[in-house]
């Protein structure tokens, strides 16, 4: 990746989308589907990857076991789009 991170947000935070892209995996070493190449478009600025986007929020599992929720999915019809 050659972009800094510039922050992070905490969970359960809820954010809209506009769009989504393939770019480099953000976390190559994690198991499937956590090593995902999606980046999603935050619609009030910037790009969060896959494996930090659930589809519902989550409950915290201080055993690290829990699998983070479902994903969101990626549409087709959103792929490179920009609302």
């Amino acid at each position: 990746m050659t972009a800094e991170p510039i922050g992070t947000v905490a969970g359960n935070y809820t954010m809209f989308s506009d769009g989504f892209v393939h770019s480099e995996v953000a976390y190559p070493l994690n198991t499937a589907p956590w090593n995902n190449d999606v980046w999603f478009h935050v619609a009030s600025g910037g790009w969060v990857s896959f494996s930090g986007v659930r589809a519902v929020p989550t409950v915290h599992d201080p055993t690290g076991l829990a699998d983070g929720g479902l994903p969101v999915p990626t549409l087709d019809s959103c792929l490179g789009i920009l609302q």
